[in-house]
This record gives C-alpha cells, sequence and structure tokens, in this order.
C-alpha cells in the first residue's frame, strides 16, 4: 500500500512541476506582438500631430480605465476619424513578425452618424505616395453600440489596393507582398469606401482602447503541450506497472518452492 502511494504522489509531483510550463504554453497561444493600452500615454497612435489626447474616466472599458480620445469636428485638421501609427514595434516586416490581425476595442460617442472601421497599411507614412491596402470589408459602429471588439486580419484576401490620397491620383505599384514586409504605417480610420487610406468626414467623439498586433497560432506551443501530458500519462502508467509487478514478484518464488521443494510425506 505505502508503494501505491508513492507512486500516486510521484505522478502529483510531476504534474505540478510541469504545471509553471502549462501556463506558459496556454499564454503565449494568446499573446500579442505588441499591445497600447494607453496607460502611459499614446503609445504612438496619435495621427503624428498631437490631435488626440487619453484621458481616463467612466466612459472607458471599466471605471478608470485609461483610453485613446479622439473628437473630430469634421474639418481640418480635426476632420475624421484617423489614428495611425509608425513606430518600430508597430511597423516593419509583417511576414517575419508573424502580424496575422490587428485587434481594438472602440465606442462611437457621438450623437449621429455611424462609424464604418478599417484598417490600412502603406510602405509609405502618408497615402499621398506609395502603396496602400486597405481592409475590404468595414465594421459599422452605432452610438449606441457602446464599446465594441475590432478584429481585422490582415492579409491578401481581406484587403484592397488604395488609390492615391493625392487628387486624380493612382494607385502604387507595389504588391500586397511588397508592402506586407514593409509596413511604414498602420491606421485605423472610419471610411466608407475600401479604396481610400484617409478618413471620411466626422463629427462627435469617438473612444479607442487596447490596440493589438496579433500573431499566427501558436500550433508548435499545442504540440508540446499535447506531448508532455502525453508523457505524464506513459510515465503514470509505467510506475503503475512497476508497482504491481512490485507487489507479485515477492510470492512467486513461495509458489516455485511449492513445487520443486521435496516434501517428506511423499
Amino acid at each position: 500500500m505505502g508503494t501505491r502511494v508513492e507512486v500516486i504522489i510521484s505522478v502529483h509531483k510531476v504534474i505540478l512541476h510541469s504545471l509553471p510550463l502549462l501556463l506558459f504554453l496556454v499564454h503565449i497561444a494568446h499573446s500579442s506582438i505588441v499591445t497600447a493600452d494607453f496607460s502611459q500615454g499614446t503609445d504612438g497612435w496619435n495621427h503624428g500631430q498631437g490631435l488626440w489626447v487619453t484621458t481616463t474616466n467612466a466612459n472607458g472599458l471599466s471605471i478608470n480605465n485609461p483610453y485613446l480620445y479622439l473628437d473630430p469636428i469634421g474639418t481640418n485638421p480635426k476632420r475624421g476619424v484617423i489614428v495611425w501609427n509608425d513606430q518600430e514595434s508597430w511597423t516593419g516586416n509583417y511576414s517575419s513578425k508573424g502580424v496575422t490581425s490587428i485587434r481594438f476595442y472602440a465606442r462611437n460617442a457621438g450623437l449621429g452618424d455611424p462609424l464604418y472601421f478599417r484598417i490600412a497599411i502603406g510602405n509609405t507614412r502618408n497615402p499621398m505616395s506609395g502603396t496602400w491596402f486597405v481592409s475590404d470589408n468595414l465594421r459599422v459602429v452605432q452610438n449606441n453600440d457602446g464599446w465594441s471588439l475590432m478584429n481585422f486580419d490582415l492579409n491578401s484576401n481581406t484587403m484592397v489596393k488604395a488609390s492615391s490620397a493625392m487628387e486624380n491620383g493612382s494607385p502604387g505599384s507595389g504588391s500586397f507582398n511588397d508592402v506586407f514586409t514593409d509596413v511604414a504605417a498602420i491606421r485605423i480610420i472610419s471610411q466608407g469606401s475600401a479604396f481610400s487610406a484617409v478618413a471620411q468626414d466626422h463629427y462627435g467623439d469617438v473612444y479607442i482602447d487596447s490596440v493589438a498586433l496579433i500573431p499566427e497560432p501558436h500550433t508548435v506551443g499545442f504540440i508540446t503541450l499535447s506531448s508532455l501530458l502525453l508523457a505524464l500519462r506513459r510515465n503514470a502508467h509505467r510506475k503503475n506497472q512497476s508497482y504491481l509487478r512490485s507487489q507479485l514478484t515477492p510470492h512467486l518464488p513461495q509458489v516455485e518452492d511449492r513445487f520443486t521443494t521435496q516434501n517428506p510425506d511423499f
């Protein structure tokens, strides 16, 4: 009985020691490449001109949770809903970084028009030059929707080439792969057209929070997790078999002696 208890305790120890690894694998499978929660400022999402600010009040995702506050008025310089980032952590080679999508929360706090969210990426800082691609599908957010989770896949099947922001301009000559491997800027915009990387006019407050670039699924992590669980199961089985043999072995010589030892009664 004591050996049996030791086997169980040993297996439990293995599981306990492996728990941090299991939690780590689960964590990386749901992690982001970079995230802006606006707790330390705008994290580069400030239109490049300081038009928008971060604020903290009861209107956030939770009470006193900071967020990016936009107050477009339909005319320059606050013509529409547009925030963009050209920092190194948010740009570069999206292919080598494993970027598959961008995720963020948004709220239409205005009193009138809906928002038409799209994502734009380009190999220049401004769509007046270079090549830009824009989300083919948009996400509509009404002024009574509250905070809404936005998720946009970033690939050649979900984005279309935009025209130049210059009057009578034409699309850039680069391919999607050219842009995806050399992103100079990424934009969150409200735009009804999939062929424009600039924002349309909008009047009314808008809140944005928790912007994150999402990596491809960590398949390797899940394979490692499955292998570890299988190894634990096999280890427990081996220990159980060893325990059974240890219980049977002491009795085998006794059985054998009954047939090999000379009996004086015969």
